[in-house]
């Protein structure tokens, strides 16, 4: 997910460790989520979304609408 790997790189440490530190997972898992061969899971959404300021419906547009179609 390039969003994902956008705020990792704004990071003052922007390396897979830290986001994955800040993110409560794995260096790998964070590479997987970057990358597309895994998805946030949708329980932790709301947290990822706290910590990246990464909006829900941009992480999983399958799960949660996007606020103008929620209307």
């Amino acid at each position: 997910m390039e969003k994902l790997t956008t705020w990792r790189k704004t990071l003052e440490a922007p390396t897979l460790e830290n986001a994955a530190r800040l993110l409560g997972v794995s260096a790998v898992q964070v590479h997987r989520y970057e990358k597309g061969d895994r998805r946030i899971p949708a329980e932790r959404a709301a947290q990822v979304e706290a910590i990246t300021g990464i909006p829900r419906h941009e992480l999983r547009p399958d799960i949660f609408p996007a606020p103008e179609a929620a209307q």
